[in-house]
Formats: C-alpha cells, sequence, structure tokens
C-alpha cells in the first residue's frame, strides 16, 4: 500500500536582485522634511541631557506640525498630533503651549495624555491612535516611560520592549504617523561624529530612524546645539 504524501508548498522568503531592483517604490512622505517620515517602521529618538530643552523643543515640534509651520527651518505637514507625556502636569503643559504659540482655535488639535501612570502602556496608546488615526506625529515623551525597559543598558531587555511596541503600536501606525521619543544621553562619555551617545543598550540606536541631538553649548551658555541624522 503506497503512503500518499501532502506537499507542502513553502513561500520563499527571498527575493532575486533583478526582480529586487524593477520594483516601484513611493518617495517618503515627510512629516518634517528630509527628518521625520513616514512609512518606517522605526521610530526617531530626540535625545539630549537633563535639562537641555528637549520637552520644550519636541513642544515646538508638535506646534509647527499642527500649525502647518516651519520646523528648524524646514517644512511640514500640517497635521494633529498626539503628545503623550508622562513627566510634567497638564496645567504646565497648558501654560507652555500657550507660551510657545500653539493656537488651538486655528490649528489641528494637539491630543496631551493626561499622566495616568497606571494607562502609560503601549496598549493605551494603540487604542487613542485608532480613535485618532488623521494624526500624523506622535510625540513620546519619555522612550523609557512607555517601554518600561527592564534593564536599559541591556540589549535583550531593550530588543524585548522594542518588539512589543513594534507589534502593539508601530507595524499598525507607521504608513501614516511617525513616531519620535524623547531620550536621555549619557553623561559622562564622548565618542562617534556628534560627540553624543544615547543611554542605553546599543539596540536603541539600531532600532530607530532619525535622532536629534541637542546639547548646551556650554554650561553658562543659553545657546543650544542641535544635530541630526537620518538613516539612509
Amino acid at each position: 500500500m503506497s503512503v500518499s504524501q501532502k506537499v507542502v508548498h513553502r513561500t520563499s522568503l527571498l527575493i532575486s536582485s533583478k526582480d529586487l531592483m524593477v520594483m516601484k517604490f513611493e518617495k517618503p512622505e515627510w512629516v518634517v522634511d528630509n527628518l521625520l517620515r513616514l512609512g518606517r517602521k522605526r521610530i526617531s529618538l530626540l535625545a539630549g541631557w537633563p535639562e537641555a530643552g528637549k520637552s520644550n523643543l519636541v513642544r515646538s515640534l508638535g506646534i509647527a506640525v499642527a500649525a502647518g509651520k516651519p520646523f528648524l527651518g524646514r517644512p511640514t505637514k500640517r497635521s494633529p498630533v498626539i503628545l503623550w507625556q508622562a513627566e510634567e502636569d497638564i496645567a504646565d503643559v497648558q501654560e507652555m503651549l500657550r507660551i510657545q504659540g500653539h493656537n488651538p482655535d486655528i490649528d489641528e488639535p494637539i491630543w496631551v495624555f493626561k499622566g495616568d501612570a497606571d494607562r502609560n502602556n503601549v496598549d493605551e496608546l494603540r487604542e487613542e491612535m485608532r480613535a485618532h488615526r488623521d494624526v500624523h506625529l506622535c510625540i513620546i515623551e519619555t522612550l523609557d516611560d512607555l517601554l518600561k525597559i527592564e534593564d536599559l543598558k541591556e540589549n535583550t531587555a531593550s530588543r524585548i520592549a522594542f518588539d512589543k511596541f513594534d507589534k502593539a503600536v508601530v507595524t499598525e501606525f507607521y504608513p501614516t504617523c511617525s513616531f519620535v521619543a524623547l531620550h536621555h544621553l549619557k553623561k559622562t562619555e564622548v565618542a562617534h561624529s556628534t560627540g553624543l551617545i544615547l543611554l542605553g543598550a546599543t539596540v536603541i540606536r539600531g532600532r530607530t530612524d532619525a535622532k536629534i541631538y541637542l546639547s548646551r553649548v556650554s554650561d553658562d551658555s543659553e545657546e543650544r546645539i542641535i544635530h541630526a541624522t537620518v538613516r539612509r
């Protein structure tokens, strides 16, 4: 008696270079021209030392996008914004949005997380984004507050946290939303071309798209240096 065997047709995970080179891809759509883009599965970072002005700068970013005005001299895509902030009292956020020029009567809305620590997680962010699908910019303050990485310096722990975030949020929304998260720099080490090093595991650098570095000119100066890189 012959035994029939079931043939399993496996779909290859590979594509030939010949087929790849004739594929047509749309040009990236930028929320901030040549800085923050749609359609990338990696989030972006705005990083600096404590009290360097990261929160002020990222609010300026959100305000510029909500108004469709330039940010750091670059054109923006006008859009509602989610400001998923976990560090400031919302009364302080209100004051700073007013001081920095947000006008909710004529600008697109900025949806501000009210700061409930128990609900500061990736699942809650996903549900809010599903309720506001016209948002093209989501600001996360801070990366570690949301991802709650068990050991920020350890690659495996960081990878697990990023995988959870990607599965819960980024995979669904990356075609239409750019994510930028605040993060810290190491305080003492100096390396690579910017002279600035991200705090934590190397996975954090590898899993991100654009990186905006903010630093003081000196301890005695109010001036800031902004250095940006975008993955190519």
